[in-house]
C-alpha cells in the first residue's frame, strides 16, 4: 500500500500544478473554452485523477497530505464532457478522445486498488447500488438479469471488457423489451451499457436508430448527476456517503462504461486494432471549401425552385456558379450536372416541350464513393443506375 502511495503523489506532485495552470486559462479566457471546448475533456480527467492521488493519506498513521487549493470542491462528470455545444457523436469522433481514454485506461487500476478506491467510495454506496449488487440474483421485474449482465462483459482474465463481449452480452441488451424507465430505476448504469451497446451497432448497422440513442445516454448520464445531488433520497435513503461526482462512480463501477466509450471512438474513428491511426484521422482535407457546401437560408428556399426551372434556364445558372475560384471537386460537380442539363436541354428542343419540364426529367446520380479501399464499388453503383435507365 505504502508504495501504490508513493507512486500516486509522486505523479501528482510531478504534472498537477501544469494540469491546474491550464485549467486556471480555460477559466479566465472564455476564448479556448469556445474554439476547443473539447480539450477539456481529457483535461478534467487528468485533474480528477490527479487531485484523489494526492489526497489519499500516506504512511501507517493515514496524515492527511497537503492538497492544492485547487482541488478542493473540484468535481468532474460527463455531463461536463457533453454540455453544448458537445454532442456524444462529434465527442466520439474527437481526436481528444485518445487522451481520455488513454488517462482512463492507465489509472483505472490505481482507482480500482485499495486505498484510492476506498477514498473515492468510503462506504462503498456507490459500487452496491450503481453496480446493482442490492438487487437479488436472476431476472427482475423489467426482464433483465443485471448481474450475470455485468458479469458477461468481463474477460477470463479479469479485463473490463472482453474480446468477445458483443456476442456475449446481446440476449441481456436486446432482452423482452419494457420501458426503459423502469429499467433505469432498476441499475442506472445497465442501462448505460444497454444504450451503449445499442450504439455500437448503430455505428455500422442501423444508423437511423444513432441519434435517439445518443439522446438517450445523454439522458442517463445526467440522470446519474442528478441522483448524485439528491443523495439517497431518490432511491430510499442510503446509509453512507454518496460519491462526490460523476466520474466517481463511472470509475469505481464494474460496468465498463468508459471502456465501452473509448471503443466506440476507435471504431468511429477506424483506429487499427494496434490502436494506429486509421482512414478518419483528422485533419483531413475537405474536398469543397466552406461556401460551397454551406448554403444562406435565403439560398436554401430558392432550391424548390431552381428544380423547376427549364433546363436550359437551369444550365445557365450553373453555369453562373463556375465563375471564380472554386475548388477542383465543385468543378468537377458542376460539369457533371452541365452535361447532364445540356442533355436534357437537346432533348427539350428536338421535342419541342423545352417549357413543360418538370423536376422528375432531370435527374443526376452521383456518389461519394474514393480511393482505392471504396472506388471497386462504383462500377457496380453505375450499372444500377443504367438499369433504371440514367
Amino acid at each position: 500500500r505504502s508504495a501504490m502511495v508513493a507512486v500516486m503523489h509522486d505523479i501528482s506532485s510531478r504534472h498537477l500544478p501544469s494540469f491546474l495552470g491550464h485549467l486556471e486559462l480555460y477559466s479566465v479566457n472564455a476564448t479556448p473554452l469556445e474554439d476547443c471546448p473539447y480539450g477539456l475533456v481529457p483535461l478534467r480527467l487528468a485533474l480528477w485523477v490527479l487531485c484523489r492521488f494526492v489526497s489519499v493519506p500516506a504512511g501507517s498513521g493515514r496524515q492527511q497530505p497537503d492538497v492544492p487549493e485547487g482541488c478542493h470542491g473540484f468535481h468532474a462528470s460527463l455531463v461536463d464532457a457533453l454540455a453544448p455545444p458537445a454532442t456524444l457523436p462529434t465527442l466520439l469522433n474527437s481526436r481528444w478522445m485518445r487522451p481520455f481514454c488513454g488517462i482512463a485506461e492507465l489509472t483505472r487500476p490505481l482507482v480500482h486498488a485499495s486505498p484510492l478506491v476506498e477514498q473515492i467510495d468510503p462506504d462503498g454506496v456507490g459500487r452496491l447500488h450503481y453496480d446493482c449488487n442490492h438487487l437479488p440474483e436472476g431476472w427482475s421485474p423489467s426482464g433483465v438479469d443485471w448481474s450475470s449482465f455485468r458479469r458477461t462483459f468481463t474477460g477470463d482474465d479479469g479485463t473490463f471488457l472482453a474480446t468477445n463481449w458483443i456476442s456475449k452480452t446481446l440476449r441481456f441488451a436486446f432482452s423482452p423489451a419494457t420501458h426503459m424507465a423502469e429499467k433505469a430505476n432498476e441499475c442506472l448504469l445497465g442501462v448505460m451499457a444497454i444504450v451503449l451497446e445499442k450504439l455500437y451497432i448503430a455505428q455500422t448497422a442501423r444508423t437511423e436508430e444513432y441519434s435517439k440513442l445518443a439522446y438517450s445516454f445523454v439522458n442517463s448520464v445526467q440522470l446519474l448527476e442528478s441522483q448524485l445531488q439528491e443523495g439517497g433520497s431518490w432511491h430510499g435513503g442510503w446509509s453512507g456517503a454518496v460519491p462526490a461526482d460523476g466520474f466517481a462512480v463511472l470509475f469505481v463501477t464494474k460496468w465498463p462504461i468508459v471502456p465501452l466509450l473509448c471503443v466506440m471512438a476507435r471504431v468511429a474513428q477506424a483506429d487499427t486494432p494496434s490502436g494506429r491511426h486509421g482512414y478518419q484521422y483528422k485533419p483531413f482535407a475537405l474536398d469543397f471549401v466552406e461556401s460551397e457546401i454551406i448554403q444562406s437560408s435565403t439560398a436554401q428556399m430558392q432550391l424548390t425552385s431552381l428544380r423547376t426551372l427549364p433546363c436550359r434556364e437551369h444550365l445557365a445558372s450553373i453555369f453562373q456558379r463556375s465563375l471564380g475560384g472554386i475548388s477542383e471537386t465543385y468543378a468537377a460537380l458542376l460539369n457533371g450536372l452541365s452535361a447532364t442539363l445540356w442533355e436534357c436541354a437537346r432533348r427539350d428542343n428536338s421535342s419541342r416541350t423545352s417549357t413543360s419540364v418538370t423536376a422528375l426529367t432531370k435527374l443526376t446520380i452521383f456518389t461519394m464513393l474514393w480511393g482505392k479501399r471504396l472506388s471497386k464499388y462504383l462500377p457496380g453503383v453505375l450499372d444500377r443506375a443504367s438499369a433504371f435507365g440514367h
